[in-house]
């Protein structure tokens, strides 16, 4: 069955979007009418004046009045639509969920169906490929025989094999029976070629172990004689042996006896050369002690006169440092009196010399006030004069 939905609006949706959206805005008309209004203005270039001013504000407002009238309506069918969009979206969702559960249920029934179909062929597939790895088995088993006859010890033992390989019935390997026939016949070929290679292995083993025993047996027979041989040589050398050990014995008595001998020997020089020793160390004791006394004695007077020549010597040392000291403060004595004699000069002659200057400074107070005194003689003031200029050293 199949549905059809009515278009509640047919002379509206046979609009593209963009002629809806010049049908929502005017487009037509109002295109005109604002290249209109933007050519009204075109003649203003630029304000000098106030007039000027309000001229451009006039048309500059008038424009941006229709601007927003512009965006106003623009956004009036924005909003519209966006209202639509949602209504649409809700009845969309209404009427799916009418179908979409039965919709689910077939759809389920399908893949449940297809799922069965798939499982049934996958069974299939896995039965099919037991079956051929059974027949690879099968001629790997036949190839396997040849790496068996191989292992054999013996041609009788491959013999069993091709045997029994020969007699086992090529059954269940359907389409690859020829390839399991020419495996076999392939298999079997290898396999003799492996028993006549073994029986002629198992000849040339019989013949070298014949030859084997027989060098074997000749080689017992020599080792017979040489044992024979090695026990007559080793009966003459153990007699050999007897003989050379009972002379050893004799010899290492002897020798041991000679050995205690020089042992007494040895001993009774070494007692005597002890008490040689010791006696030569007694009277080399007693000369070192003599020979110790002695020069103790000498070095006892040694340092008896050292020590009187010390004394002597720092007694003289003592008597010169005091000459040297009682003449060292002689000439201090006589440097320090030799100053002070200088000092009281000095003294003496400034005493005097203050006392020289305390007088003529009196008389040249006193020769100054006669020459200050009026009605002096001439004769006297010159007298006078030639006195003051001589005390202060000043020439008329």
């Amino acid at each position: 069955m199949n549905i059809e939905l009515l278009d509640p609006e047919p002379a509206t949706t046979a609009l593209t979007v963009t002629a809806r959206a010049a049908l929502a805005l005017g487009t037509e008309k109002a295109r005109a009418e604002l290249k209109a209004l933007a050519a009204e203005s075109v003649t203003i270039t630029e304000v000098k004046n106030q007039a000027g001013r309000e001229q451009a504000h006039g048309a500059g407002m008038k424009l941006m009045r229709a601007r927003t009238d512009i965006e106003k309506r623009g956004k009036a069918a924005r909003d519209d639509a966006t209202k639509f969009s949602k209504a649409v979206i809700a009845e969309e969702k209404a009427l799916v969920a009418i179908i979409e559960p039965e919709e689910a249920r077939l759809l389920g029934l399908r893949d449940a169906w297809d799922k069965a179909r798939a499982a049934e062929k996958a069974e299939a597939e896995r039965i099919e490929r037991a079956r051929i790895e059974q027949i690879a088995l099968r001629l790997a088993d036949i190839r396997e025989c040849a790496v068996l006859a191989a292992q054999c010890r013996t041609s009788d033992m491959v013999e069993g094999l091709i045997q029994k390989l020969t007699d086992a019935p090529l059954e269940g390997v359907d389409e690859f029976a020829e390839e399991a026939a020419k495996t076999r016949v392939d298999a079997l070929e290898r396999m003799r070629k492996i028993q006549d290679d073994k029986h002629d292995e198992e000849q040339e083993r019989a013949r070298v172990k014949a030859q084997q025993e027989a060098e074997a047996a000749r080689l017992a027979a020599e080792r017979a004689e040489l044992e024979r041989m090695r026990a007559e040589q080793e009966a003459a050398a153990r007699v050999e042996r007897e003989r050379i050990a009972q002379e050893q014995a004799t010899a290492r008595a002897e020798a041991a006896k000679r050995d205690a001998e020089d042992r007494a020997r040895r001993d009774e020089e070494d007692r005597l050369a002890r008490e040689s020793r010791a006696a030569e160390e007694l009277r080399l004791s007693k000369v070192r002690a003599e020979l110790e006394a002695q020069q103790r004695a000498i070095r006892e007077a040694e340092e008896d006169k050292a020590a009187e020549a010390r004394r002597i010597a720092q007694e003289a040392a003592d008597a010169a440092a005091a000459a040297e000291r009682k003449r060292l403060n002689d000439e201090a004595a006589a440097a320090r009196a030799e100053r002070q004699r200088k000092a009281d000069e000095e003294e003496a002659a400034r005493i005097a010399d203050k006392r020289k200057r305390d007088a003529a400074d009196v008389m040249l107070g006193a020769l100054q006030v006669v020459a200050a005194t009026p009605r002096i003689p001439k004769e006297v003031l010159a007298v006078v004069n030639d006195a003051i200029a001589a005390a202060t050293g000043e020439h008329a």
